[in-house]
Formats: structure tokens, C-alpha cells, sequence
């Protein structure tokens, strides 16, 4: 029998393109032999708009036929005749933990993680309490600036040198990321910062290799190959890694086998201590001249666009419509 999948996308946080083009790779994707989608679009001023169900893939959101606008209260009814949602949103209010709230209070089962593991892992700075407490590898060196306790200009004293990332701690697809090289650089990106987040991180910049690894399942996590990014540029912006051709992926990575079984354990051990389920990709940096293995962040909600490494991490073990049913069939078992 065809099960039918509820997928939400779009969202009002700064990420809402990357989640269209996340969900439009799984909907030409998924199996449809062995599911229907019914699309659910939140869009950027928090509208729900219902689309037409889909029996096949797609090769634009153009092809989307619109059912209805809807309030979220409407989703009750969908209860009885969808089997799973599967929310595709990044960023604020779809991977911290607000629409898998939402989802939860109205009864609804979803695929990904739950409130708890979808907050942690979107806030950087309690994903880095938790891998320092399971201890193994190192944890970036960082300060934490607040918006309301921040003095413009003021000279800010860091323990590490430049240069240093400005992250926003709620954010992804390095949305509001800089490199900078100066207190004077610093002062800018953090105002830019404070647009995206009112908690930021100023991160100790690791020269080395940017090393990613995907998990998935829930009791018996399976983590994917090592996958390496190689970056043509200063690093890999928001532009830089969705809209050029500015990195190269190394699948697998380029470190011997032993940093490899490292790095995909405490990627498991990670992914178990947050709470995950269904899918994420937790990401890390090799030292050069040292090889000491740092973590720098998991990602609960991971792109799944045409150029995102999440489903490329697991080429070895499945295709990219194999994966995509691995995961729904995992909830839905």
C-alpha cells in the first residue's frame, strides 16, 4: 500500500530558499511506488498554503498546484490520511524545536527529531556542552558575545588569536557567518551577526580540513562514509554553498582509516547523547600539522538540496531515493 507523507517546508527564517531547494530535490527524489506527498508550504510571513498531492516527480515548485490556504489548525483532519510529515524546514521555527512542538501538541507523528534534540542541536553552544561532556574530542575554542550584554566598538579580548568566526548560535547554512581578521572587522561582523541572533559565537579558526559525517536511524544509529570539503575559497559561506562552485567534496575524506572510525563513532555518540532521530549530519575539523580531531556542530535538519553532502555521504550504502525511504520507513516501523 502507497503511504502518504505530509512534507512541510518553506518557513520565515533566513534559510527559506535553502528549504525550497530541499524539498524540490526530494520531491523528484522520493519512491513513488511507494509513497504520495502532500505538500504543506509555510511561507516567509508564516502563511500555510496546501498543495495538490503528488503521485510523481516534478521538475519545478511550479508544478505545484495549490489546494488551499489553511490556519495550521486545518492539519487535523490530515491525521486520519497522512501517515508521517516530514518537516524539510531549516533555521528558526522549523529545526529548533517550534514546529516539532507544534507538531507534537496536535498529535501529529513527524519525521526527524524531537523539541528537545532539535533545540540543542540548533544552538551551537549547547551542542558543544553536550560533545564536551562525552569527551573523546576536542571542542573549537569560543566565546559567547550576548546582544543585550555587547557595548558597540568596544574592543573585545579574546584567549585565541585571529583570524576567528563570528557565528550567529541559532542559525545554519552559515547563514550570518564571517572570518575576520581584526578587532575593526570583528565590531562589523558582529553587528551583522546580532541580525540573525541575539547569542553569538566567536569560534577560533581551525586551519586544517572541514571533515562531515551523516547518522541515521535512533536506537542502532548507522553513520555514513567521511566526507571532507575542500574549499576554493576563504570558507564556505552561505553564497559560497549554494549559489558557486566554490568547494569540492572529497568522498571519502582524506585521512587515514583510524580518523575516519574516530570521527564516525563520536559523530554516533553525539547524535545518541543529543536525542536525534531520523537523520543529521555532525560536522568537524582535522588540525593540519597536529591532526587533533575538534567538533564544530550537528545539524538536525540538514539540506538535502542538489548540492549538499548529507545524501552523498551515504552513495556507498544507498541511492538518494533508497535514502530518502530508509529514512520515512524508519519512523514509520
Amino acid at each position: 500500500m502507497v503511504k502518504k507523507v505530509g512534507v512541510i517546508f518553506g518557513g520565515q527564517s533566513h534559510e527559506h530558499e535553502v528549504s525550497l531547494r530541499s524539498v524540490l530535490t526530494l520531491l523528484q527524489q522520493i519512491d513513488y511506488k511507494e509513497f504520495s506527498v502532500v505538500p504543506f508550504l509555510i511561507t516567509s510571513e508564516g502563511k500555510w498554503v496546501k498543495y495538490v498531492t503528488l503521485r510523481e516527480p516534478i521538475s519545478s515548485l511550479g508544478d505545484l498546484w495549490v489546494d488551499s490556504e489553511i490556519n495550521p489548525s486545518p492539519l487535523f483532519p490530515w491525521k486520519s490520511n497522512i501517515d508521517i510529515f516530514f518537516p524539510l524546514i531549516h533555521g528558526e521555527t522549523g529545526e529548533d524545536g517550534k514546529l516539532q512542538g507544534f507538531l507534537e501538541m496536535i498529535g501529529i507523528p513527524y519525521i526527524g527529531s524531537n523539541v528537545e534534540a532539535s533545540a540543542v542541536g540548533m544552538n551551537k553552544v549547547l551542542a558543544k556542552i553536550v560533545a564536551n561532556h562525552i569527551g573523546g574530542v576536542e571542542i573549537v575554542p569560543y566565546e559567547i558575545i550576548r546582544k543585550d550584554s555587547y557595548q558597540s566598538n568596544t574592543r573585545v579580548e579574546l584567549p585565541f588569536d585571529y583570524p576567528v568566526f563570528i557565528k550567529p548560535s541559532r542559525a545554519g547554512s552559515s547563514v550570518g557567518v564571517s572570518k575576520v581578521y581584526s578587532n575593526e572587522e570583528l565590531q562589523n561582523a558582529l553587528k551583522e551577526a546580532f541580525l540573525i541572533d541575539d547569542l553569538v559565537l566567536i569560534e577560533k579558526a581551525i586551519v586544517g580540513k572541514e571533515i562531515e559525517v551523516g547518522v541515521i536511524g535512533k536506537t542502532k544509529p548507522e553513520a555514513s562514509m567521511v566526507g571532507e570539503i575542500e574549499f576554493l575559497s576563504d570558507f564556505y559561506d552561505y553564497e559560497n554553498k549554494y549559489l558557486k562552485d566554490s568547494s569540492v567534496m572529497h568522498i571519502p575524506a582524506r585521512i587515514d582509516a583510524k580518523a575516519q572510525e574516530e570521527v564516525r563513532d563520536f559523530a554516533k555518540k553525539v547524535y545518541a547523547s543529543i536525542g536525534c532521530e531520523g537523520y543529521a549530519r555532525v560536522d568537524f575539523f582535522i588540525e593540519e600539522n597536529t591532526n587533533v580531531i575538534y567538533f564544530n556542530e550537528i545539524n538536525t535538519s540538514p539540506g538535502m538540496t542538489e548540492k549538499s553532502m548529507f545524501p552523498v555521504l551515504f552513495s556507498n550504502s544507498y541511492t538518494f531515493t533508497e535514502l530518502l525511504t530508509k529514512i520515512i520507513n524508519n519512523k514509520l516501523s
